[in-house]
């Protein structure tokens, strides 16, 4: 046996015995216990703690790149948001200033096809007759009562409450029968406001709107509301809308309203026979009338009311 396998054999005979066999193989790989020093163990500590320094510093200055990345990032943002806001508000400002070429030249189409309207009006009117003259081309032909519209009559009959909205012109109402000379659009019946084709007492309410100031007072004293209230049952409602002369004549004097528009509303557009006013009321010179009329509970709905260019009244009473 030579040496080798001498070692060998005795190697693999200590190996299983206690204590030795572990001495056996520490030497074998040389596994052999370092015994340190305190001072060794503090320099050991040391550079460790040197070592999570410098990896803090190292988080530390990263944490900083990060923080100066967002914070340029933020302003980059802000930026932004005010080149945006900036060009928000120079669309706004060009939107304002179109809508404002649009609604001049509008303007200006309107007062051109309203200058229009009124010449050829006017030529209708005073054609071969001189500027000076007040009277119509052409005496104007009788108007024929006639129901246009028998079906919505006949359902306020069944209703039992007919309701009338007489001179309605070009704005009638959808819960009344309309009544004008004319047959325009909506119009129910055509008649005159003094020739109306009703039985005496057949009428629930009478209403009209700006309509009272085309006839002269005497007129509406003698022969027109008589007539209307001859139409009304018992209990019926007179209601009538007219220009507010008090509420306008204040307005001028504290120039809230010029004096072109003093001078239309007071005296109508005098575009054609019908649209001249020979009369003007205040809520309670119209409440006078319908009291001196034999109508009760005579009151005041509206005074001052706006209604394009006019200041309006609005009265109403009922038939004993």
């Amino acid at each position: 046996m030579n040496t080798f396998e001498f070692t060998r054999s005795l190697y693999r005979r200590l190996r299983a015995w206690p204590l030795i066999g572990p001495l056996a193989e520490a030497v074998r790989y040389r596994r052999f216990p370092v015994i340190s020093s305190a001072s060794r163990r503090y320099a050991e500590q040391q550079a460790l703690l040197e070592a999570q320094g410098h990896a803090l510093a190292g988080l530390r200055q990263s944490a900083a790149s990060h923080q100066a990345l967002l914070e340029a990032q933020g302003h980059a943002l802000a930026g932004l948001r005010q080149s945006a806001a900036g060009l928000e508000a120079e669309i706004y400002k060009q939107a304002d200033l179109l809508n404002q070429r649009m609604d001049a030249q509008q303007i200006a189409v309107d007062k051109r096809l309203e200058f229009q309207r009124q010449e050829t009006l006017f030529e209708l009117r005073y054609q071969g007759r001189g500027t000076n003259s007040a009277l119509p081309c052409a005496a104007a032909s009788p108007v024929a009562p006639r129901i246009v519209n028998p079906e919505k009559l006949q359902r306020q009959i069944a209703q039992g409450a007919v309701r009338l909205n007489i001179g309605c012109g070009h704005k009638p109402d959808a819960d009344r029968l309309n009544v004008d000379m004319r047959e325009l659009p909506g119009v129910d019946i055509v008649a005159t406001v003094d020739q109306l084709p009703f039985e005496a007492a057949a009428i629930q309410e009478i209403f009209c709107a700006h309509l009272l100031e085309h006839f002269p007072i005497e007129q509406l004293k003698r022969s027109l509301l008589p007539a209307w209230l001859s139409h009304l049952e018992p209990g019926g409602e007179l209601r009538a809308i007219v220009p507010d002369a008090d509420a306008m004549l204040k307005a001028y004097a504290s120039q809230q309203i010029d004096f072109a528009t003093l001078r239309l509303v007071t005296f109508g557009g005098q575009e054609y026979e019908g649209d001249f006013h020979h009369t003007m009321f205040t809520p309670e010179s119209l409440c006078d009338l319908l009291v001196e009329l034999g109508l009760q509970n005579v009151r005041i709905e509206a005074r001052g009311r706006v209604n394009g260019l006019c200041l309006e009244c609005e009265v109403a009473g009922n038939k004993p």
